[in-house]
């Protein structure tokens, strides 16, 4: 089984890690196709406002229209039943008005049965500062996170405020690319990482030019990019 990717853009408005999310997920449904994996894509993005009207600047844009939902509910609904395995009209779906937290939902009862899924989130900032595992509405979000190795349940993400959302995403990341990132608060996160470089990370962040980019593994190497 390929090995479960957990990718972070973060950085602050107009800075490009839209468009590099859109190239990563480009990649990743390329990498599992070749390995075989049979996956279901589901985009979260609320730039979609209404049919007919995309936005072909947002990541959702990747899924066919009729493919588009306004809720996790309307893409199930839409689905059939054949043989007993749910069928969707397509492989990659987005939603573009609901709470992240339903896409957790399908990735884990997923997960549970066996099934890949790969989860695509425009602004993880959505999600609770802290998932608990023993909240009913956390705790899918909370197993996809740590436990979406088997499955496996790919997590790819954008993020403009660190200091907002759980410190497991960063912790657990195989991947981070940090794009420019001024504010003190989110400044202090990177800082409080745990990642071996993170004051020199700290440091460096403000002064990236736009759509420049450093591409982080954790406890690994980094390394500078132009997007």
């Amino acid at each position: 089984m390929i090995q479960r990717e957990l990718v972070i853009c973060l950085g602050r408005t107009g800075t490009g890690k839209t468009r590099l999310l859109h190239q990563e997920t480009l990649r990743r449904i390329k990498d599992l196709h070749a390995a075989g994996v049979a996956t279901l894509v589901i985009i979260h993005d609320t730039r979609l406002p209404r049919p007919g009207g995309w936005d072909a600047s947002a990541i959702g844009y990747l899924a066919p229209e009729r493919a588009r939902y306004r809720t996790v509910a309307d893409m199930l609904d839409a689905a059939q039943d054949v043989d007993g395995e749910t069928r969707h009209a397509s492989f990659v779906n987005a939603i573009y008005e609901d709470d992240p937290l339903a896409l957790f939902a399908v990735a884990n009862a997923r997960r549970e049965s066996g099934r890949a899924t790969l989860l695509v989130i425009d602004e993880l900032d959505q999600t609770p500062e802290r998932l608990v595992r023993s909240r009913p509405d956390h705790a899918s979000a909370y197993k996809c996170l740590h436990y979406g190795r088997v499955g496996p349940v790919d997590i790819l993400a954008t993020m403009r405020q660190p200091q907002r959302v759980d410190p497991a995403w960063l912790a657990l990341a195989t991947k981070v690319h940090a794009f420019q990132l001024t504010g003190d608060l989110q400044l202090a996160r990177i800082k409080a990482s745990g990642w071996p470089n993170a004051e020199q990370l700290a440091a460096e962040l403000p002064r990236l030019s736009p759509f420049h980019y450093l591409s982080i593994e954790p406890g690994g190497t980094t390394e500078t990019h132009h997007e």
